[in-house]
């Protein structure tokens, strides 16, 4: 239930954990922050997503419909923004949603210094 509901984007049953480190997903059409959870990723409100999409990401579609439906991405001139926090079942499906294409988000977030999601927890786990 409670990766269910993450997943959803209510992290509800989460705990608030005050020192989360930081990450950064960034190109030319999109800009976006968050943080890696035990579950997932969860992009930080503020974030804007490139509006459009890659041609070849037909199966994401439903899910970026579904986050315009429920408010958490709004149309906001060139970009999305994130409305809300919003949890992702991986990195790779938070750094899609923000770049609008397929990504490896182990390499794609990350920190202020450069270093990679996957540097910081995989190398480390």
């Amino acid at each position: 239930m409670k990766v269910l509901l993450t997943t959803l984007g209510f992290p509800v049953l989460e705990e608030k954990i005050s020192n989360q480190k930081q990450y950064f997903c960034e190109n030319k059409f999109a800009s976006g922050k968050g943080y890696y959870t035990n579950e997932g990723f969860v992009v930080q409100r503020g974030s804007l997503a490139r509006k459009e999409l890659a041609a070849h990401v037909e199966r994401e579609i439903a899910l970026r419909n579904q986050l315009i439906a429920d408010g958490v991405l709004k149309e906001s001139g060139e970009h999305f923004v994130f409305t809300r926090d919003y949890g992702f079942s991986s990195p790779s499906a938070a750094a899609f949603m923000v770049l609008g294409g397929a990504s490896n988000g182990w390499t794609a977030w990350k920190d202020k210094t450069g270093k990679t999601l996957d540097e910081n927890v995989r190398v480390t786990e």
